[in-house]
């Protein structure tokens, strides 16, 4: 604080010399005494000689006359305020609550002497006369001067801090400092002090800084003003976010930053700034769309993905754990975003984050594997799962992600085998090794060509058996676009049977998700999504062997245990925990009140399907699975009949193994947690194994006691 106070008063007594001659320099050099006896010996009588500098004209000043020496002194006292604050929370606090006492009755009148420094052209009742009159300012110091005032006093104590952050002036003030430029960059450490102490390698910018403070502390109130838009529009100040995150990682572009190193790390602000974004998008969702448009989750992963290598190449491992730490925390935070965009710019959000090498989510994750695999650094865990599970996630999002992803995963995740020693660990390689060889394995099915023929004729059995180019072009009902058929005989019965009672609602549903949710969930998705769900049934699909109770054939005659019939939910993009089991009455019972009204009787007519087929006929029988996808912010749940047949074969040879969906449909709803009604995540693998294998199974207790490499032997064993 000393050195940015002392930069500060060198810009301020520049400022008082150019207006010397006219007025004459008496009261400005008592400011200059003033300022030398309050670094020396802070009292509350010096700032009783402070405060008067601060008090509204009467009458008015002219801003249109030369008024320039009123400025100078005004600025002058704003930098001795910045020694009292410092003075109060260096070795002073006892006079922090009665110098605050002192402040908040001249807290107007220092507003407006900012305000006439800044040539805002104050009124009396603090109301701007002028807005922003030049977006890219040829003198920007006194705009972070002024900032650093707002936070140096807030910081004195709470009640000033509150009325400082809550008042409408400062949240406009800062919105302004927010998007001026200097030189077409958003303002920036301006004095060319990182403002940092010397065991501390962050930063602090004031204009960050203080945004983040007002957000955090006000967020209806500063989130409106950026709504109403009296400052700046929602997109410019987004913009201006994207475009502070690639300054940070770095700062030598900056003429007036040239001496910084190239590798100094700026975690602190690029964690304020995606706290700004998280706090107004959570505030107001109707602001996610201007921020998709100004594409800040795309300039904010770049400037994350760029600042990888400062924390790759640190000499403190400790330092380096914190860095590799913050900066997957805080691109997950980043990734979330994509979720939040609706569904019209989620795509060419997604395609960035897995396909454009500036911002590939998969180079942060590259470059971090083997700390993630390595027990001892746990606080990592967390955002490397997250961010891994949303690749898995984004996979599944189109045939054109899923290749992208697939070929990113290839190009930057380096071989597992390097880091799977004795120190790495075992459970934490088998998540990630699964969701490279799932995102593999799922990979030929990006081809439209191998997809089933979906037909939601219930009557008809063999359709789902053939591949697209086997069958006739599918038939999408022309009102509501959300059934398909193969043939009109199939349309017609439907009607008969189930469409004609719900097409309306059908058809009102999918257009307000359309236009008013920006989603639109195609037949090409579902049949791209069934493709998958089929899938994950054949033989040598990795995504059973990561469940951690092992889950046997499913048309094993286990799957009937005491009676109760077995239904299997599979969150497809999960490589934590991906199967539950529910006893088909609770599955029915957590099922039913998701399910819209309209499509009540085609569920009956499923299940009642399902509990028809003959029990004894486990070859043929059909396992009730339940896919659970997610599409942008929504979980689209893919309910299928799913029927295992043999293909005759050769004398000598196995049968061929062939998965058929035999019914399916589909329903949206709200993200839910797949483990929340099943125990959570510690109870979810003793909830499972008692429903597959019964409360009493001699194994129970020895598996749920055993670690990951030791249930592969139970494995075995089942």
């Amino acid at each position: 604080m000393a050195q940015f106070s002392a930069l500060a008063m060198e810009v301020a007594m520049a400022a008082h010399a150019t207006h010397v001659g006219a007025h004459g320099s008496g009261s400005a050099a008592d400011l200059v005494q003033l300022h030398q006896r309050v670094q020396s010996n802070y009292t509350l009588e010096r700032l009783d000689e402070l405060l008067p500098y601060f008090d509204i004209p009467d009458p008015e000043i002219d801003w249109g006359q030369d008024s320039g020496d009123a400025l100078a002194r005004a600025y002058i006292a704003l930098v001795v305020l910045l020694e009292v604050s410092s003075a109060c929370e260096s070795n002073l606090r006892t006079l922090a609550i009665p110098t605050a006492e002192k402040l908040i009755p001249s807290f107007k009148g220092i507003l407006y002497w900012m305000c006439a420094i800044l040539h805002l052209r104050p009124s009396s009742n603090l109301s701007l006369l002028e807005g922003i009159t030049r977006m890219d300012v040829d003198e920007p110091q006194p705009h972070e001067v002024c900032a650093s005032v707002l936070l140096s006093i807030g910081a004195i104590d709470p009640s000033l801090e509150r009325k400082i952050l809550l008042h409408p002036l400062v949240i406009n003030l800062s919105l302004m400092w927010w998007i001026i430029t200097r030189d077409g960059h958003p303002l920036v450490y301006v004095l060319g002090s990182r403002n940092s102490t010397s065991d501390e390698d962050s930063g602090h910018d004031p204009i960050i800084t203080l945004a983040h403070r007002i957000f955090i502390h006000n967020p209806k109130g500063s989130t409106t003003a950026v709504q109403t838009g009296y400052v700046c529009s929602p997109r410019l100040f987004f913009t201006r976010a994207s475009e502070r995150m690639q300054l940070l990682v770095n700062l030598p572009r900056l003429a007036h930053l040239a001496h910084v190193e190239a590798s100094a790390l700026e975690i602190d602000n690029l964690q304020s700034i995606v706290a700004v974004v998280n706090t107004i998008i959570q505030t107001d969702t109707q602001l996610v769309v201007p921020m998709a448009k100004a594409s800040t989750p795309h300039g904010c992963m770049k400037a994350l993905v760029s600042a990888r290598l400062q924390g790759l190449f640190m000499d403190s491992d400790s330092r380096r754990a914190e860095v590799e730490g913050a900066l997957l925390k805080l691109a997950r935070d980043v990734a979330k975003w994509a979720l939040l965009s609706g569904c019209r710019y989620y795509p060419q959000i997604v395609k960035s984050f897995v396909n454009d090498p500036a911002t590939r989510v998969s180079r942060l994750l590259g470059d971090f594997t083997s700390v993630y695999i390595t027990p001892s650094r746990n606080p990592r865990y967390e955002p490397f799962e997250h961010l891994l599970q949303s690749l898995l996630g984004w996979a599944f999002k189109s045939p054109t992600i899923l290749t992208l992803v697939h070929a990113a995963l290839q190009t930057d995740i380096p071989k597992i085998g390097l880091f799977a020693g004795t120190i790495a660990s075992p459970e934490r390689t088998a998540i990630l090794l699964h969701v490279i060889s799932q995102v593999a394995c799922l990979s030929p099915k990006a081809d439209p060509s191998v997809w089933p023929c979906i037909c939601d004729n219930s009557n008809h059995k063999s359709c789902f058996g053939r591949a697209m180019k086997e069958a006739a072009p599918s038939m999408v009902c022309s009102q509501c676009l959300s059934v398909t058929y193969c043939s009109q005989n199939c349309q017609r019965e439907d009607w008969e049977n189930h469409h004609r009672k719900e097409c309306r609602s059908m058809r009102k549903e999918y257009f307000a998700n359309r236009f008013s949710n920006g989603l639109r969930y195609s037949q090409r998705l579902r049949g791209f999504h069934a493709a998958t769900l089929q899938h994950s049934h054949e033989p040598g699909s990795p995504l059973f062997k990561l469940a951690k109770v092992p889950i046997p054939d499913p048309w094993s005659k286990r799957t009937d245990y005491l009676g109760r019939t077995i239904v299997l939910t599979i969150h497809m993009a999960n490589s934590l925990d991906p199967i539950s089991i529910d006893a088909l009455q609770e599955f029915i019972n957590m099922t039913v009140p998701l399910i819209p009204k309209h499509l009540a009787k085609r569920f009956k007519a499923l299940l009642r399907k399902f509990m028809a087929a003959d029990p004894a006929d486990h070859a043929g029988q059909f396992s009730l699975v339940n896919g659970v996808f997610y599409y942008a912010n929504v979980e689209v749940n893919h309910l299928a009949l799913v029927r295992r047949t043999q293909t005759a074969a050769p004398t000598g040879s196995k049968p061929a193994v062939r998965i058929e969906i035999d019914e399916s449909m589909v329903y949206v709803g709200s993200c839910r947690n797949p483990y929340e009604e099943r125990g959570g995540l510690e109870g979810h693998p003793a909830r499972n194994y008692e429903l597959m294998y019964g409360p009493n199974h001699p194994g129970l207790r020895e598996f749920l006691e055993s670690g990951p490499g030791q249930r592969k032997q139970y494995r075995r064993a089942l």
